[in-house]
């Protein structure tokens, strides 16, 4: 099981790479445990109508968990997993996330997968630039001592 961390544009690349046939893309969103988990139905109905004169979804899949990093991991992470593990027999699961993945998030899922990590380029992060002016505390010392 491969997670593919990057940009959206240089994952949907990959994913078409490694299957070049197509896929269903699913995006799995977060859920609380004070809400209703409905993650495995809407990716069931989702898939059945992909579909034509069929009850079940058999190929590629991309899921999207980036929306599950840097949050608290919960049952309803780990059933939506367990949903996967039991259908990995006629489905073939690729995690995809846009950007680097929680420590926590790829021990969680390796307890679940044998998950092999592919990164790709993240974007930079810029430094920051100030707007304005600023004074160089440097200077303005300078600048006391030589009034005094």
């Amino acid at each position: 099981m491969k997670i593919i961390i990057g940009t959206y544009e240089k994952v949907k690349d990959r994913c078409l790479k490694i299957f070049p046939d197509g896929y269903y893309d699913f995006n799995f969103l977060y859920v609380s445990e004070n809400e209703r988990f409905r993650e495995i139905d809407r990716f069931l109905y989702e898939s059945r109508h992909l579909l034509r004169f069929k009850n079940e979804y058999t190929g590629n899949v991309v899921i999207d968990i980036s929306e599950w990093n840097n949050k608290i991991l919960n049952r309803y992470f780990d059933a939506f997993m367990f949903f996967v593990k039991d259908n990995l027999n006629r489905i073939n699961c690729v995690f995809v996330i846009n950007e680097k993945c929680n420590d926590e998030l790829i021990a969680k899922l390796k307890s679940f997968f044998n998950i092999e990590q592919v990164l790709l380029q993240l974007p930079k992060e810029q430094p920051k630039v100030k707007i304005g002016f600023a004074i160089n505390e440097e200077k303005e010392e300078k600048r006391s001592n030589v009034r005094s």
